[in-house]
């Protein structure tokens, strides 16, 4: 036999294939390592489940407390609600939430103008990152919310208190931009916020100056033709009145549209509200706010609707009928002076299938309150544009 020649026990196929097989058996026992040592080990981001109440203060400006709701649906997408607590607003939908691991992003919300982009700590207990709300960014840290530390809830959602009547307001901030869909909603109003859409300058004209369209002459066709989408943050607490409204719209129109005016009077076929035969059915208001009148609506148990009136004079009180009758100017010719309160139960739309038996406002006014409506041309005031441009850049 010659010297160095080695005996194999296998031949050189079969040496391989065992060496195949244990390399296959190393590398499945290093997966299954891995994957035990995965399921195992504690996740992060099971910590950061973004699921449940966050609570935080948005302290530029005047402070606001706000708590944000996170929620799954039943097929597990993540939905939200915002409560402004210190404004008492009642829910605030938010339609648009991604959440990508920690990060949370709202693209938006509708109501405020509002974003918001943050993350969640790796503990989970709060969320830091930016909120955005009419071109304006602030920091913004959210606490996840505990049964011991939780805000409470607005008791009465939907009622926010009103605004000091002695106060004077302004559009804080305010984005003015044309609106091409012709969709939107008219009236937003989850204090500090005060958004409308889909209108023309002519009715945001007709807010400021508390006039009928009638009443306001001139300007560019696009002041009628063309709406725009307006949203601001008031600088003062509580809903606003609509005196204050009006204040705030005069002072947006003139800083962003240099909207200059002129004041006129002109005869017009308009309904003059007097006073029908014998004593009113008014009462006198003892309250000592002049001009700040309010109302209330509900159901009448005859159809129709039953609008409570607070404090209200009867130039006012015309102002409201012109509303309830777009085809003819409504002015107050009662003598009347002073502010009332009157009860008053009418069908707006007497074939309407909740009227029931309740009369039409021609009917309702001398019935109830004694007061009547006459047709016939009468002087009244007009504001004339001179000037206005298209809003300038936010």
């Amino acid at each position: 036999m010659a010297r160095g020649k080695r005996i194999m026990s296998h031949p050189p196929s079969a040496r391989s294939s065992t060496w195949q097989s244990l390399d296959w058996l190393k590398s499945t026992l290093w997966l299954s390592a891995i994957l035990w040592l995965t399921v195992l080990s504690p996740n992060p981001s099971w910590g950061q489940d973004p699921v449940g109440n966050w609570q935080g203060t948005l302290s530029e400006g005047t402070p606001r407390r706000l708590i944000l709701k996170l929620s799954r649906s039943n097929l597990g997408e993540l939905q939200g609600q915002l409560y402004l607590i210190d404004q008492g607003s009642g829910s605030i939908p938010i339609p648009d939430i991604d959440a990508r691991g920690a990060q949370i992003t709202i693209s938006s919300i509708p109501a405020m103008g509002a974003t918001f982009k943050g993350t969640i700590s790796s503990d989970g207990l709060s969320m830091s990152g930016k909120w955005e709300e009419i071109h304006r960014s602030v920091s913004l840290t959210l606490v996840r919310a505990t049964p011991e530390t939780a805000w409470p809830l607005p008791v009465n959602p939907g009622h926010i208190t009103p605004m000091d009547p002695d106060v004077h307001p302004n559009f804080e901030v305010a984005t003015i931009k044309e609106n091409y869909s012709k969709h939107g909603v008219p009236w937003k109003l989850e204090c500090p916020y005060i958004a409308t859409s889909n209108v023309s300058m002519l009715s945001l004209i007709q807010i400021a100056f508390g006039m009928n369209s009638r009443q306001i002459v001139g300007g560019p066709d696009w002041v009628r033709s063309e709406n725009f989408d307006i949203a601001g943050l008031c600088d003062a607490p509580g809903r606003p009145n609509p005196q204050q409204l009006a204040e705030m719209y005069r002072k947006l129109l003139t800083e962003r549209c240099g909207l200059t005016i002129q004041h006129d009077k002109r005869s017009q076929l308009a309904y003059v509200l007097v006073a029908a035969q014998g004593p009113t059915k008014l009462i006198a208001s003892k309250s000592q706010r002049s001009g700040q009148w309010s109302t209330s609506t509900k159901p009448g148990k005859l159809g129709g609707q039953v609008v409570t009136f607070s404090n209200i004079s009867m130039k006012s009180f015309a102002g409201y009928l012109d509303q309830l009758l777009p085809n003819r100017l409504v002015v107050d010719d009662t003598g009347l002076t002073g502010s009332f309160n009157f009860t008053m139960n009418y069908a707006r739309d007497p074939l309407s299938d909740d009227a029931g038996s309740a009369p039409d406002i021609f009917h309702a006014l001398p019935a109830q309150l004694g007061l009547r409506l006459q047709e016939r041309p009468v002087p009244v005031d007009v504001i004339i544009i001179e000037k206005i441009h298209k809003p300038q850049a936010n």
